[in-house]
């Protein structure tokens, strides 16, 4: 027993003196100026997405506009040297880290600069994809000042990356525990060393710290400890079932419209125009559709105060399916919040539960599911609506990611990696 001890005594202390300290304290200051600077470019984004959405809805004609915006973009990408990557959401940016490829600071300009012209022709769209890749692009930026090395064949930009979007996302929605759970469970994709995170984790903290008294993060109400009633046991597993069903075909949407893209020779031009077109004869021609489209977040605290059963959730998804699945600048994961309010308080007008209880539920399930990240969808739903909430959001949460995964074995198609 001695002998097993001091046999682990010596390898920590090998450890310990192999360490490079000088890194070490690089990659903390690192942490330390990134999530500061990220906080800095979330408020930009905040205050822009939130003034476009005003605009919007002041002059909701200018869906009209969505198609010329659409080619907007494609000429900015071309100006600035870009590929255009109809990949939606976050997956193009997991596939430039997934294949080493360093990531161009100008990048996160173009698809914050494309979702804003996405959310001004009211394309049902988040701005967390532009909070990701302008952290990315923070880190990226910030990586020579600190003269930070490869380390084990993990490159200084990829961790410096990860540690750039996680504080930007963090700061975003004022969660920074669900959103650093979001990256160790895509962890893959991102290649960075587990004695890493701690660093990643500390930017995560800051982000969110610098961001919260400035109160632009999503509302949510506090909900904390609840009583259950047979009503809103029955909702829940409601709303666990019907978040793997939406969840499932938000994925299996968005791939089948990858497949057009394909049949179109997934030419920018073709893609976005077919895609921006079909948005605006749908918000210009169906009466009350654009109540559904945009970012919608203004949606959300009505939903949670007040049970009203109606078809906007489906509206609003499949919006975002469309929006997402020819190539829009844009995020789901905002998105799939408004959804999951509009869910719930549809379920609790059905069956005479409580929209709160079921609305916050169904928001945290469906971003699990929708995005392949149960844990970090649990502690989001903690950090959104207290810990003393979480007896039912981790049941809910386990219920509506298992189901999903079952719906997969059913009906295959390739899951989306956010």
């Amino acid at each position: 027993m001695g002998s097993a001890i001091r046999q682990k005594t010596a390898q920590l202390q090998g450890r310990m003196a192999r360490y490079d300290w000088v890194q070490g304290r690089r990659r903390l200051a690192f942490a330390l100026v990134c999530g500061l600077l990220c906080g800095l470019a979330n408020i930009v984004l905040c205050r822009s997405v939130s003034w476009i959405g005003e605009l919007w809805r002041a002059f909701p004609w200018m869906s009209a506009l969505l198609p010329a915006l659409g080619l907007l973009e494609i000429a900015l990408y071309r100006a600035l040297r870009l590929p255009m990557n109809l990949t939606p959401g976050f997956d193009g940016l997991i596939n430039s880290m997934k294949s080493r490829r360093r990531f161009p600071v100008r990048e996160g300009i173009a698809v914050f600069l494309g979702t804003l012209t996405s959310l001004a022709g009211g394309a049902s769209v988040g701005p967390d994809s532009a909070s990701k890749h302008l952290g990315a692009s923070v880190g990226t930026l910030l990586l020579p000042w600190f003269s930070l090395e490869e380390d084990d064949g993990e490159p200084a930009w990829a961790w410096a990356c990860a540690c750039g979007l996680t504080a930007c996302f963090s700061a975003l929605l004022c969660a920074p525990l669900g959103v650093f759970a979001y990256l160790v469970e895509h962890l893959h994709a991102h290649r960075i060393a587990l004695r890493h995170l701690p660093t990643v984790l500390l930017s995560c903290l800051i982000g969110a710290a610098f961001a919260r008294p400035l109160d632009l993060q999503i509302a949510t109400p506090f909900v904390g400890v609840q009583g259950a009633t047979p009503v809103d046991l029955w909702a829940v597993c409601l709303v666990a079932v019907a978040c793997a069903v939406a969840g499932a075909c938000f994925g299996a949407g968005v791939r089948c419209l990858e497949r057009v893209r394909d049949k179109l020779g997934r030419s920018p031009a073709k893609c976005l125009l077919t895609g921006a077109v079909l948005v605006t004869l749908a918000l210009l021609l169906i009466p009350k559709l654009a109540t559904w489209a945009g970012l919608g977040t203004q949606l959300m605290m009505p939903a949670l105060a007040h049970a009203e059963p109606s078809w906007g959730f489906a509206y609003k998804l499949l919006l975002t399916i469309v929006c997402l699945g020819f190539g829009l600048r844009g995020g789901e994961v905002t998105v799939m919040f408004v959804v999951g309010a509009l869910l719930g308080s549809s379920i609790a007008g059905l069956l005479g539960a409580s929209p709160l209880i079921c609305g916050a539920l169904a928001m945290v399930a469906l971003y699990g599911v929708a995005l392949d990240s149960p844990i970090s969808g649990m502690l989001i739903g903690c950090e959104f609506f207290g810990w003393g909430f979480a007896p039912w959001i981790v049941p809910c949460v386990a219920a509506a990611y298992g189901l999903r995964r079952g719906i997969g074995r059913l009906f295959p198609f390739r899951p989306r990696t956010l």
